[in-house]
This record gives C-alpha cells, structure tokens and sequence, in this order.
C-alpha cells in the first residue's frame, strides 16, 4: 500500500469513527461526566501545544480520575495513554528522563482502544526519549503496545524495529508507522 493511500484510509477510518461516535452517543443522552471525559483530551493537547505545565498536570490527573469510571468504555485506553504521555512529555521538558520513561510504561499498559489498536499511538514520547538514548524504556513500550496494536504485518515489524533499535541503529518513531508497513525498518 502506497503512503498516499495509507493517509487516506486512515483519515477516511476517522471520520467514520467521529460519525460513529456521534450516532452512537447523542450529545444530549450523555451526563455532564461523560461529556467530560470524551471532551478533556483535545483540551490536554492543547495545553500541551502552550507548554502549559501545570494546566496538563492538571487536565492529565482528571483524565485518569474519570477513566476509573469508564472502565468499560471505548475511550478508556485512550485516556490511559493520552494522560500518562502528557505527564511523560512535562517530565521529558523538566529533564526527568526516569519520570518519562516511567509514564512511557504506563502508557504502554493501556488495554487499548478501537483507535490504539487500529492506528497506534502517536509515539511521540518514545520517540524523544529514544533520541535522548533511553533505548531500553522505548524497547519495552513497544513490547507493550505490540499487544494491542495490530495491523497487516505488525507481527513482523515490531521485531525488525525492536531488533534495530537495541542495536543502537537510527529509528524514527512516527504515530502510525504500521500503516506504511516495516519496509522502513528493514536492515
């Protein structure tokens, strides 16, 4: 499959799931809760983007606080992920690279979710903490997330990726890397 087309069926499966989701859960049928814990990543992400450390502490702690409450629901190893990858970035600004590293676990613990375990995480903690030498944690993420995030070939690539990188050889860590297959991995 072409990267072209890979982009496009990844956002053609987006929009299906927003399509889904509003279907699915009308907003006026949600409790104020609900509403909460489906509406709190964007606003994360967005303190994130102003580097706005305390607002993410902060937006970060509610999320897992509400995913006590949806343990059954779909967005649960979403927020499990999106929550610990937002405190593993701030320790990551501060320098604590064992504090980032301990939320790269935590993160990959997350049972998964339709969208982890279709499309992958964004990988962009482990990315950086790869680039800053810290291979042993980033090798033990991956082993985490290959649990859930399956895809045509994933069986294959997570081994040629794992193989490369406690070889010490270069990897670029990308959200959706198993849409364009391990041919980029390949030695």
């Amino acid at each position: 499959m072409s990267p072209r087309n890979a982009i496009l069926i990844t956002l053609f499966a987006g929009i299906l799931v927003l399509f889904a989701f509003y279907f699915a859960y009308p907003s006026n049928t949600l409790s104020s809760q609900e509403k909460r814990f489906y509406a709190i990543e964007d606003q994360l992400d967005k303190a994130l983007a102003r580097n706005d450390k305390e607002s993410v502490i902060r937006l970060a702690d509610e999320y897992l606080t509400l995913a006590d409450n949806f343990k059954d629901d779909w967005n649960y190893g979403n927020a499990i992920h999106r929550a610990n990858e937002a405190l593993g970035i701030v320790a990551l600004r501060e320098n604590d690279l064992e504090k980032a590293g301990q939320y790269l676990i935590k993160a990959g613990k997350t049972p998964g979710s339709p969208q982890l375990d279709t499309f992958g995480p964004k990988l962009e903690l482990a990315d950086a903490l790869l680039k800053k030498g810290e291979k042993k944690v980033v090798v033990e993420y991956l082993r985490l997330v290959s649990r859930f995030w399956k895809l045509d070939g994933s069986d294959q690539c997570f081994p040629v990726l794992i193989t490369r990188i406690e070889r010490g050889e270069p990897v670029k860590l990308e959200g959706y890397l198993l849409l364009f297959g391990c041919q980029m991995f390949k030695s």
